[in-house]
């Protein structure tokens, strides 16, 4: 099988290091900033941040697991989509008053981080 179609070990491996380990430091953070938050939001907005924010990692790891490249794009791809949309629900939960701004600005910055480990790692994949 030609390198294309074959995972690549090394990409990987870097990606097993660095996009799971900060998609899981945001799933961390996220289950400690919702812990405050009003308990009729329970199974409303705390319930989304926290399944979205594991499905990041799930999705990266699920992804690595698999034998192929493109394979593996399409997990990368659909975290890529996952942080998007937690990023909008992390704004939403600011807005109404769950966050403090201090608390938003850590989740924003750890999201923009797995945004670009996650950009890094897809096109090192489609090369």
């Amino acid at each position: 099988m030609t390198k294309k179609v074959r995972a690549n070990k090394k990409v990987r491996s870097i990606m097993k290091n660095k996009s799971l380990k900060a998609s899981h430091e945001l799933a961390m953070s996220v289950y400690k900033y919702t812990q405050h938050f009003p308990q009729e939001e329970a199974n409303g907005l705390t319930l989304q941040l926290r399944n979205i924010a594991v499905g990041i990692p799930e999705s990266i790891a699920e992804g690595l697991g698999r034998m192929y490249d493109a394979e593996l794009g399409l997990f990368l791809s659909a975290s890529l989509g996952l942080v998007s949309k937690l990023a909008y629900v992390v704004e939403l939960s600011f807005q109404l008053g769950y966050l403090e701004e201090s608390e938003l600005d850590g989740l924003e910055e750890k999201i923009e981080e797995v945004k670009l480990l996650l950009n890094a790692s897809i096109q090192k994949i489609a090369a």
